[in-house]
């Protein structure tokens, strides 16, 4: 199963981890793991092209994870993310687990 989690604070998003498999096709051949690969890879790489003011993120097999403050170009591009990972967990229930949890300010 993959398991999505973000964070926020205030209303931002400041954490975002990815992890796991869906397990609905052999490895190599998940549609929704490539899907939400793509997804999420996508986003990390924007937030590290087109806003100064992410952090960067770690993105290993299987597992992505970003934290930190970002602008607003970086909060569009997690929302937009966010709301993939929303769709295709919609979509596919049994194979994607979301979490969004709102910290409160420190």
């Amino acid at each position: 199963m993959i398991r999505a989690e973000v964070v926020r604070r205030g209303g931002r998003i400041v954490r975002l981890h990815v992890h796991g498999h869906a397990g609905t096709a052999p490895y190599g051949q998940d549609l929704v793991c490539a899907a939400m690969s793509a997804l999420v890879q996508t986003a990390a790489l924007g937030l590290g092209r087109l806003d100064p003011e992410a952090a960067a993120a770690r993105v290993r097999d299987g597992d992505v994870l970003w934290q930190g403050e970002s602008g607003e170009a970086g909060q569009v591009i997690l929302e937009t993310c966010l709301l993939g990972i929303q769709d295709i967990s919609e979509s596919y229930p049994g194979a994607i687990a979301l979490s969004v949890k709102e910290e409160e300010n420190t």
